[in-house]
């Protein structure tokens, strides 16, 4: 008898508690996380610096102000600044840094996905609670700005300012659009 209640007292708790309860995040852009130092919104200059003067990046930004900088780590270690990182993209739109996606080094066994976005919270200041994860994807909507994290290949995470991203989409969409001419 005094099995049933503890097992039907433990059941209660269970379901009682709401499981994965989700805290929003309050963050807005300029609150947002950076990633190995990279911050939305930098400029080629400020992400100039961080790279260092052994990453050959663009010795002018692009014309239009647009561009993707790729950088692999496979043949050759990176700086001290970005230990532990094997692949690194940063977008840019408007000269301005608007997704930083990052893909590190994974020599250990494989990690799991929670334990991957409890880590990445404590060491970026976000609630451990805000991430949903879905399909093997884990993701914290700020509103302003997104951050989304698998393990699906190695650890990979990805920052962006959401509206950036939208103008940046937008911006290609009206490019591919073939225009009308008036005969």
């Amino acid at each position: 008898m005094l099995a049933k209640l503890i097992a039907m007292f433990a059941a209660t708790l269970i379901l009682t508690v709401p499981v994965g309860s989700q805290q929003p995040c309050s963050r807005g852009l300029t609150n947002a996380p950076a990633l190995f130092g990279f911050r939305l919104g930098m400029s080629f200059d400020d992400v100039r610096s961080i790279l260092g003067p052994t990453i050959k990046f663009w010795k002018k930004p692009p014309k239009n102000g647009e561009g993707i900088f790729f950088q692999n780590f496979i043949e050759e270690p990176p700086s001290n600044t970005l230990s532990g990182v094997r692949a690194l993209y940063l977008r840019f739109f408007n000269n301005k840094l608007y997704q930083v996606e990052i893909f590190y080094e994974d020599k250990d066994r494989p990690t799991k996905l929670s334990d991957f976005t409890n880590r990445l919270s404590r060491q970026i200041d976000l609630p451990t609670d805000s991430w949903s994860i879905k399909n093997g994807q884990a993701a914290i909507n700020c509103g302003d700005f997104m951050l989304t994290a698998d393990t699906i290949l190695n650890r990979h995470v990805e920052l962006t300012d959401d509206a950036a991203d939208q103008a940046f989409k937008k911006e290609r969409q009206k490019q591919k659009k073939p225009s009308k001419k008036k005969n």
